[in-house]
């Protein structure tokens, strides 16, 4: 039995928008299924596979893949063919440990236009969203309101974090204060978070918050370091001085 994923049913429309055919997708975009305006299976007639397919994407039937704009995709394989250019984001593993993956592997939740796809790993602001923060996170008109108090702790950490200069200057300490006290908020409130997804069955979101906590936990043992070593500075600095 096939999942069936975001998007995974496509109607074609003639002109006056009357039904031409209805196709079915598995879940990673393999057409499994196609009937015509009357509900009879036509499946396998080459000259009626669609060319905007699964997700909105062209397919191209000589090869078999998807066109997704920076990358193509095989569905039979679940997979991009070419490398992800991104970096990835610590809170999402999968993007930094495997290039190639197609929405996290998880096209029930997500879709990737682009080819270019980063999640958001918890609300507006957990996740590939830095540029947000750096436009004055929760506080610009264009930007969403942070969904809870773990998304808040997000937009928090990035707003300290969004210089990267900040990031390697030691001798900054109220900035490495600032970003320790983001770093534990995060450690604290995704720890808080998959505790409470815990109780109440959300598999996905004792994912996040744990991701998010171990996120926090990393950078907090930095931040707590470049901190220690800028106050001990400043007290050296003090004495000769």
């Amino acid at each position: 039995m096939s999942v069936i994923s975001l998007d995974s049913e496509r109607n074609s429309f003639d002109v006056v928008e009357n039904l031409i055919q209805h196709n079915v997708y598995s879940s990673f975009g393999v057409l499994v299924k196609t009937e015509n305006s009357l509900g009879n299976d036509i499946t396998g007639f080459e000259n009626l596979k669609p060319y905007y397919s699964y997700t909105g994407r062209e397919f191209d039937s000589e090869s078999g893949f998807y066109y997704y704009r920076a990358r193509v995709y095989d569905a039979h394989i679940g997979r991009f063919l070419q490398k992800d250019v991104h970096n990835g984001i610590a809170i999402g593993p999968k993007t930094i440990i495997n290039k190639y993956i197609y929405v996290l592997g998880n096209p029930v939740r997500f879709i990737d236009p682009s080819g270019e796809f980063v999640p958001d790993v918890h609300g507006n602001y957990c996740g590939n969203q830095e540029n947000r923060a750096e436009a004055g996170g929760g506080s610009n008109p264009d930007n969403p309101p942070a969904t809870d108090s773990l998304d808040e702790a997000c937009m928090q950490h990035d707003l300290a974090y969004y210089d990267p200069a900040s990031f390697f200057n030691i001798s900054d300490s109220y900035q490495a204060k600032k970003q320790f006290n983001t770093d534990s908020d995060l450690l604290y409130r995704g720890t808080l978070y998959s505790i409470e997804s815990l109780s109440k069955g959300n598999f996905k979101g004792v994912v996040a918050g744990v991701s998010i906590a171990a996120f926090g936990y990393t950078l907090a043992i930095y931040s707590s370091a470049r901190w220690a070593i800028s106050e001990f500075g400043d007290i050296i600095k003090s004495i000769f001085d």
